[in-house]
């Protein structure tokens, strides 16, 4: 009976007390044929013997039995554990027995446990299988099959006697790809490698083309053949396809950035920059080709918080547009940028993307289109003024002027003494002042009636200087440096007056203290090589107005915007900013350049450069004399003025130069009185802007009763340039206001002569 195949313990057992029975019975049968030799004195000692024999083996047996019966119940327990899992071993009988069962059943429950566990972990390593959507393949190198997932099967869509080869793979793999496949896979299994990665275009079982990425590791053993090798297929058609699209999108991005006009660049919250595109480089005047800048983004700021503000801004708002900030370029210029800002993650970290835009020309342009706006209001608004504000000057002027004369043909001002006629020049003079204001407005507005002649600048200074020494007061000095011989230019005398006048006023606003204040004029020649300082002038001979003087000077951002209109360091209420802008526009029109050097606590000259003339100068101021009362002229003139003292300013003159004179208040009065019998003028004098009708119309009507009727037109609207223009016929003729009653009576005996037919 075989209880323990693998143990020879139990059959000791048995064969020994089975034996020793046998043993004990063939002993006795020996001893008892020895006796048949023997004498019969021996028997009752060997039938002692016998039973001594006998019973020894009985006990043998008897414990040979129940061994045995302990065993087979080990043995059936043992069959049964092994058979039925969870079954144990009863561990009833002999104690030794009853331990030898618990330490077997407790084998067998640790065993139960292993076998367990390695059932939940095959079936998930199954479900795991089952479940992902990555193609999962277990290769044996030795036997040459291939065990695939459901995924896998599904995706190539095998047949059963195909399943578990690698001819499916290989026949999906279009050429030149599956050769370069399998090369891969052969240099990994025999180079001793343990991973495999490879990429190539696949057809699936319906026939669409998709691309795999294959990932194997292989399994070698311990002398580094390999047995095994497993792998995962996956599909990365869309993966490389959003790829591609992002690759593209960077290649968009990086192309708009490159060719983009304006500057970008990208900034971590710290300010280093990131990224950046070859505009930003233009706009800061740097080139950093290609290296990564030292600079940060608030260096580029003159005032870095505007950074940190736009950063914050854009952190809490997501985006900032249209933010202006002042930036300084490498060489020190400060210029404007637009600037938009969006706040984004960055690895996980906040940065920031700029987009900046140069609007310095923009604004420079918009600036230049403010101040032709303003220009243009300055302009309507001195036009509409001019004439109310010339007709009081032409009156206040005229009155003194009508005072002095009387009082110098009397040798006395009406019995009123010296004081009176001082009284009366200061009045003549300040009325001349404000013509010249008028005329400084309308300049600057480029309304103002011209007439260029040729001039002598020194005449002109001369002529100024008296003016200049009440202006300037008591605390400067005033010097003049007149070059000899110095050619004329072409100019319009007010003007060159205004500019002397607006110059000096200038350096003496500068001098609060007082000093010295230098005029001087000088002839400079430019070639074209010697053009540099001034690119803007023609190659020629130039006269030079020079003003010098000792004030606070400027420092060059000042000296950078003085010609702007309306720009000016003086106090709220002392400075208009017109006076050098005035300049500037009178000089650079008539082909000239003002140039200006200064520093701060050093003073400032001014150079004005005019063209030179080969004309020879006509004299700075012809004044003629007053009529007198006892002056003769002939003939009745005919007076259209809406302005009552201008007009009765007009028929004094004239009456007083011997002229019959009628005057109307309007045009519809003076049509009227052309139906007077006997009426037969010899000259009309009118106003051209009037109510109902202007002086030109009335004109018209006029000649078609009187066609050779000479008309002296007289307005203080600077638009009538081109009136001045067509009434330079021999029957016509132009006055600007404010007019003295010199120019008056002069316009008025010329216009006869030149219109009357020569005999």
């Amino acid at each position: 009976m075989r209880i323990f195949p693998s143990s020879l313990r139990g059959r000791f057992l048995l064969l020994g007390s089975l034996t020793a029975v046998i043993v004990v019975a063939l002993l006795g049968f020996e001893m008892l044929r020895d006796l048949e030799h023997t004498r019969m004195q021996f028997l009752p000692h060997a039938l002692t013997l016998l039973g001594v024999m006998i019973v020894v083996g009985g006990g043998l047996w008897a414990l040979d039995r129940t061994f045995l019966r302990s065993i087979d119940r080990l043995r059936r327990g043992a069959s049964e554990a092994e058979a039925v899992r969870g079954a144990r071993i009863s561990e009833e009988g002999p104690d030794e027995f009853a331990a030898l069962a618990g330490t077997l059943n407790r084998t067998l429950e640790a065993r139960d446990r292993a076998e367990e566990e390695l059932f939940r972990s095959a079936e998930r390593h199954e479900l795991v299988l089952r479940a992902t959507r990555d193609m999962i393949w277990d290769w044996d190198l030795e036997s040459g099959k291939v065990h695939r997932n459901e995924a896998l099967r599904a995706f190539l869509g095998t047949e059963q006697r195909d399943a578990g080869t690698l001819a499916p793979w290989f026949e999906r793999i279009p050429e030149p790809d599956r050769t370069r496949v399998r090369r891969s896979l052969e240099s990994t299994l025999e180079g001793g490698g343990r991973v495999w990665t490879e990429e190539y275009p696949f057809h699936r079982a319906d026939g669409v083309r998709v691309r795999i990425l294959d990932r194997g590791y292989v399994v070698r053993r311990e002398d580094g053949a390999a047995v095994r090798a497993v792998g995962v297929m996956s599909d990365v058609t869309e993966a490389r396809r959003q790829s591609d699209e992002v690759r593209r999108a960077r290649d968009r991005y990086e192309s708009i950035l490159r060719h983009a006009p304006f500057g970008v660049f990208l900034a971590a919250s710290d300010g280093v920059i990131l990224e950046w595109n070859p505009a930003l480089e233009s706009i800061l005047g740097e080139a950093w080709e290609g290296a990564v800048p030292r600079r940060k983004a608030p260096e580029f700021f003159v005032n870095p918080g505007e950074f940190e503000s736009l950063a914050l801004d854009a952190r809490q708002k997501g985006t900032v547009i249209g933010r202006e900030a002042l930036w300084i370029r490498a060489d020190g210029e400060e210029i404007f940028v637009r600037l938009t800002a969006s706040a984004f993650l960055e690895r996980g970290r906040i940065a920031l993307e700029v987009l900046a835009e140069d609007v310095t020309e923009r604004r420079r342009l918009g600036e230049q289109v403010r101040q032709a706006q303003k220009m243009e209001a300055v302009g309507r608004l001195a036009g509409g003024v001019a004439h109310d504000f010339n007709n009081l000057l032409t009156v206040i002027s005229g009155e003194a002027r009508f005072l002095l004369s009387e009082g110098a043909a009397q040798g006395t001002v009406g019995g009123f003494g010296e004081d009176v006629r001082e009284s009366l020049e200061a009045i003549q003079e300040a009325g001349d002042r404000g013509g010249g204001l008028t005329r400084q407005l309308l300049s600057f507005s480029r309304r103002q009636v011209v007439t260029p002649v040729p001039l002598d600048m020194n005449e002109v200074v001369e002529q100024v200087q008296r003016m200049l020494i009440r202006l300037l007061g008591e605390k400067v000095e005033l010097r003049t440096a007149l070059a000899r011989d110095l050619p004329a230019v072409v100019a319009d005398m007010g003007e060159m007056e205004q500019v002397l006048i607006n110059l000096a006023v200038n350096s003496r606003d500068a001098m609060p203290d007082g000093g010295v204040l230098e005029i001087g004029t000088s002839t400079r020649r430019f070639t074209e090589a010697g053009r540099t300082r001034y690119p803007g002038l023609e190659p020629g001979d130039y006269v030079v107005l020079t003003v010098r003087d000792e004030g606070v000077g400027m420092d060059p951002r000042t000296q950078a915007r003085i010609f702007e209109p309306f720009y000016t360091t003086k106090p709220v209420g002392k400075g208009t900013g017109l006076g050098l802008s005035t300049v500037y526009g009178i000089v650079t029109r008539g082909g000239g350049q003002v140039d200006v050097e200064s520093e701060p606590g050093e003073g400032t000259t001014f150079r004005v450069l005019i063209p030179a003339s080969s004309g020879e100068a006509v004299p700075a101021r012809v004044e003629t004399r007053a009529p007198t009362a006892g002056a003769v002229g002939e003939g009745l003139v005919m007076v259209v003025e809406d302005e009552e003292r201008v007009r009765r300013m007009a028929e004094r003159v004239l009456d007083r130069a011997g002229f019959d004179v009628i005057s109307f208040p309007d045009p519809a009065s003076a049509l009227e009185g052309l139906d007077a019998p006997g009426f037969a003028a010899d000259i009309l004098v009118t106003d051209v802007r009037m109510p109902g009708m202007d002086g030109e119309e009335l004109a018209e009507r006029v000649r078609m009763r009187f066609p050779e009727m000479p008309v002296l037109f007289v307005s203080g609207y600077p638009e009538e340039v081109a009136l001045q223009d067509r009434a330079k016929d021999r029957r016509s003729d132009f006055l600007a206001k404010p007019f003295t009653p010199q120019q008056l009576l002069q316009r008025v005996q010329l216009l006869l002569i030149r219109s009357t037919p020569r005999s």
